[in-house]
C-alpha cells in the first residue's frame, strides 16, 4: 500500500486505519497546529530504525492524544511501516507533500489511549473492551512463546492474526492479569454479541463485506490454524479458531480434546472438541 501527497495549496492530512474498530479517517485542512510532541520520519527505510527518525526520537508504540507523527522523506526516500503502530484516535499521523510511507509488515491502528493494555512481557500494545462484566483484547495474542508459530511460518501474519499456540501453551500464554477464558465466557460473549456479522472485522475475511461489520468492535480475524507444528496450515482468510480452557471428552481417562469457538466467515460462531497438539488462536479476557 502507497500513499503520496498531491496537493499544490494545503497539505492532507491522513489518518491511517489499517485494523482496529473499523475507524477510517481521512482528513484535509489547511493548516495543522501540533500542540504536543511531534516525532518527524527524515531518514530512507524501516519505521523501526531509530536512526531515521529526527534527533533519533521514534515514537512510542501508543502515541497518545494530542502527539503527531510526521513521516518528511527526501525526494526519492520513503519510509516502509514494518511495525505494529497504535496512535489514540485524537493523534495525528501526517505524510507531507512528495513523501512515501509504504505498509510494510506492519499497520497503523487507532485506538483510545484508555482502551489499551500494554504486554510488559514485550511491549505489545492491544486494544481492549468491556462486555457485560468481561473485559476482552480485541485482537489476538501476539505473544512469541515457546512452541507458538505464525501461520505459513510468515512473520508478516503476526501483526493481523497473531501466534498459534496449542492449547497446552495457550493456557499460560496470556499476560499476568489475564487468563484464557472457559467455554462458558466465550458463551456469554457470543450470546452479548449475538451475530458473527457484529463479531467479524471488515477486513481480512474473503467476501468481508458480505457478512461483516464488526458493530461489536470485536474484530474477529480469520487467522486459521495448524494441525501440527510449522505444517498443515489451513484457513486464513476463511475461518477464525480460538482456544477455550475447557477439555473435552476422555477416551480411557485421557485428555486428548480441548474446546475451541469456530467462527466462518458466514453464519454464528460455534464450539468444537480440536487436539491438543493443534495450534490455534488465543484471546485473552481480563481476571
Amino acid at each position: 500500500m502507497k500513499f503520496r501527497k498531491n496537493c499544490n495549496y494545503f497539505p492532507f492530512l491522513i489518518i491511517l486505519t489499517i485494523l482496529q474498530l473499523g475507524i477510517i479517517k481521512t482528513i484535509a485542512q489547511n493548516t495543522l497546529q501540533f500542540t504536543s510532541k511531534v516525532y518527524v520520519f527524515t531518514g530512507n527505510g524501516n519505521w523501526s530504525k531509530v536512526s531515521n527518525w529526527q534527533g533519533s526520537i521514534k515514537p512510542p508504540g501508543l502515541v497518545p492524544k494530542g502527539d503527531s507523527i510526521l513521516i518528511q522523506t527526501a525526494p526519492g526516500d520513503t519510509c516502509l511501516l514494518d511495525v505494529v503502530q497504535y496512535l489514540d484516535v485524537d493523534a495525528v499521523l501526517k505524510v507531507v507533500d512528495g513523501s512515501f510511507l509504504i505498509i510494510k509488515n506492519g499497520i497503523v491502528q487507532f485506538v483510545p489511549a484508555d482502551s489499551s493494555f500494554t504486554d510488559t512481557r514485550d511491549g505489545k500494545i492491544y486494544p481492549i473492551k468491556k462486555y457485560g462484566t468481561q473485559t476482552w483484547m480485541t485482537i489476538n495474542l501476539n505473544y512469541n512463546q515457546a512452541g507458538s508459530i505464525v501461520y505459513d511460518n510468515d512473520p508478516a501474519n503476526a501483526p493481523i492474526y497473531g501466534r498459534l499456540y496449542d492449547w497446552d501453551n495457550s493456557k499460560t500464554a496470556c499476560p499476568s492479569g489475564w487468563h484464557l477464558p472457559t467455554m462458558s465466557e466465550c458463551t456469554t460473549l457470543n450470546n452479548l454479541i449475538g451475530s458473527g456479522t457484529a463479531m467479524r472485522d471488515t477486513l481480512f475475511w474473503l467476501n468481508s463485506n458480505l457478512q461483516a461489520n464488526n458493530s461489536s468492535a470485536f474484530s474477529a480475524r480469520p487467522g486459521g490454524f495448524s494441525e501440527n507444528a510449522n505444517v498443515g496450515f489451513e484457513g486464513k482468510g476463511e475461518f477464525g479458531v480460538w482456544w477455550t480452557s475447557t477439555q473435552g471428552h476422555s477416551e480411557l481417562g485421557v485428555y486428548h480434546w480441548a474446546w475451541a469457538f469456530w467462527l466462518g466467515r458466514t453464519g454464528s460462531g460455534t464450539f468444537w472438541e480440536d487436539g491438543k497438539e493443534w495450534r490455534e488462536s488465543v484471546r485473552c479476557v481480563k481476571n
